[in-house]
């Protein structure tokens, strides 16, 4: 938990999209044998402190084909609310506790054949707009099928 001036990424996974909530390292896996799935849960969890309250911040969420070395297709980097400008204790931030405020979202993300049998990781940043909070996450790797 972070102290009343500060935030920071708890959580950044991705999972099938049967079972939000739980890390897959193969997310798009069929549950019986057959095709692969064709989509992907990408979660993001935060926390923050009561102090910081409805100031701007910026979160940056990239994936990269770590088999590849580059990154990775652009339809696999999600849009809002795990993207871009945003402010402290506004939705979807919740207010959990005096003075604690935390943000869990997910995105589902489409997977076309081009991608699969790589592996790949996500990499998330919140920077707030005065610089002073910082905090940067990494998924554990996966596969998509």
């Amino acid at each position: 938990m972070p102290n009343l001036n500060d935030a920071e990424i708890t959580a950044l996974y991705v999972s099938a999209v049967a079972a939000p909530g739980v890390q897959d390292d193969v997310p798009n896996a069929p549950g019986v044998p057959g095709p692969p799935l064709p989509a992907f849960d990408v979660t993001l969890e935060m926390v923050a402190g009561g102090g910081l309250g409805t100031s701007a911040y910026t979160l940056f969420l990239t994936c990269s084909d770590v088999s590849g070395t580059v990154p990775a297709p652009a339809f696999l980097v999600p849009g809002p609310p795990l993207n871009g400008p945003h402010a402290f204790g506004t939705p979807p931030w919740v207010l959990s506790a005096p003075g604690l405020w935390t943000f869990s979202q997910h995105v589902t993300l489409k997977v076309v054949p081009a991608v699969g049998n790589k592996v790949y990781q996500y990499t998330a940043a919140l920077v707030s707009a005065n610089n002073q909070v910082v905090s940067i996450k990494q998924s554990d790797l996966f596969i998509l099928v």
